[in-house]
């Protein structure tokens, strides 16, 4: 086998298992109508309000 044909069969094989383990998951969520997020809960369900610092205690304080 030449170089070239190795090196394309390697290509090959990275783009294969790039479809198998992204664009498959993604083409069957799509076609079951199904988000990637369904079934999950919210990290924070509850709106609440929103809480100010004191002055002079914000991230860019040092």
């Amino acid at each position: 086998m030449s170089t070239c044909t190795t090196s394309g069969l390697r290509t090959a094989a990275v783009e294969l298992r790039w479809a198998a383990a992204f664009l498959g998951p993604w083409l069957g969520r799509r076609l079951r109508g199904r988000s990637s997020g369904d079934g999950r809960t919210a990290k924070r369900p509850d709106l609440l309000p929103l809480q100010t610092l004191p002055e002079g205690s914000g991230p860019d304080q040092r």
